[in-house]
């Protein structure tokens, strides 16, 4: 479903049985995930690379009440800008942890 994400928007966002999510209609990739507990979430999701191979990345940004709309609205387009240059957050983040891939 898509949705400019605003506070009205992510406040009014009630939990289902299963995982919803909300796609931004402004900033595309930018996600608002909500739980069945009501957690609410901001992630951004894009392919790294190119072609069929191009593997799809989910990075998530943080709980809304610790980030704000804007907050996880500028750190998604951090991470976009990232991933669209070619950087890809997640085997980074595998790397500096010891996780293999």
């Amino acid at each position: 479903m898509g949705v400019k994400l605003t506070k009205r928007v992510v406040d009014s966002a009630m939990p289902g049985e299963r995982d919803a999510f909300l796609w931004d209609t402004d900033l595309k990739g930018f996600i608002l995930k909500v739980t069945p507990k009501g957690r609410k979430v901001f992630l951004v999701e894009r392919r790294v690379g190119a072609g069929r191979a191009a593997k799809l990345r989910r990075v998530t940004i943080g709980t809304y009440g610790i980030f704000t709309v804007d907050q996880a609205r500028g750190k998604a387009e951090e991470i976009l800008r990232a991933l669209k240059a070619g950087s890809d957050p997640v085997a980074e983040r595998r790397v500096l942890t010891g996780v293999q891939i």
